[in-house]
């Protein structure tokens, strides 16, 4: 790994918001720590809940498409659109809440 490798992973792993950087087809390269906080669990508790239901919604409050998180993200890549100004909400059924 370069250093300039090194240098993006340890500041990405460091912040204080979630970062998942995906791969073309939608696939999960990597997740900060701060995601499993937001989540509410662990990583391993990520691992073994593939295929679990979020709701996910945008801050209007409307349901995010239905699609699967690595269909909509393969979308965006196809299109080659950017998403701005959006804010998502994603309710936590094990916490009981919505962050």
């Amino acid at each position: 790994m370069s250093k300039s490798e090194e240098r993006f992973r340890s500041l990405v792993q460091n912040l204080q918001v979630g970062v998942t950087l995906s791969g073309p087809r939608g696939e999960a390269l990597m997740r900060n720590p701060a995601v499993w906080r937001l989540l509410g669990i662990t990583e391993n508790q990520f691992a073994s809940s593939v295929g679990r239901e979020w709701q996910v919604s945008y801050e209007d409050e409307e349901v995010f498409p239905s699609l699967a998180p690595a269909q909509q993200i393969s979308r965006v890549i196809a299109s080659r659109q950017p998403v701005r100004d959006a804010m998502l909400s994603v309710e936590r059924p094990d916490q009981g809440d919505v962050v």
